[in-house]
């Protein structure tokens, strides 16, 4: 482990860990609220509908958000230990963030119908995070000679 952590790296992992934990117990309450809810009493273990409350929209949907969380922890426990993996997996994500993000507002500024204004909240939304996530990135580049 190197002997001096970047404190931008580790405030970002920080805050990714707690988006990360959110995430991980909103996917676990949400399974825990869809499995109380389920009426047990109507499947019949004969018929293979014991199971079936696994295959809903919303248990699926539940599940992707708990192990969302989950990677979203995995990586801010890189970032704390300053591993290369995660300065990669957070560069790569981003970038499509921030392409995707960027097309979106152009599109809508230049295509849509009708076009974006720039006083409307959620533009400028998208373009504060946008600059956001630019800012975060160009940072991490600043310091990336700090991870192994």
């Amino acid at each position: 482990m190197p002997h001096e952590r970047a404190f931008g790296a580790a405030i970002i992992a920080v805050l990714i860990g707690i988006v990360g934990v959110f995430l991980f117990l909103g996917g676990l309450l949400s399974l825990l609220a869809l499995a109380f809810q389920t009426n047990w009493g109507s499947y019949v273990p004969s018929a293979g509908t014991f199971l079936s409350f696994l295959t809903s929209n919303a248990t699926i949907a539940a599940a992707i958000v708990l192990i969302v969380g989950l990677v979203y922890v995995a990586v801010a426990l890189g970032l704390w230990r300053q591993e290369l993996w995660a300065l990669v997996v957070v560069f790569v994500f981003g970038l499509l963030y921030a392409v995707g993000e960027g097309s979106g507002l152009a599109w809508g500024f230049l295509y849509a119908t009708p076009r974006y204004s720039l006083t409307t909240a959620g533009v400028l939304g998208s373009i504060v995070a946008l600059l956001i996530v630019v800012g975060v990135l160009a940072y991490l580049a600043s310091v990336r000679d700090d991870f192994i």
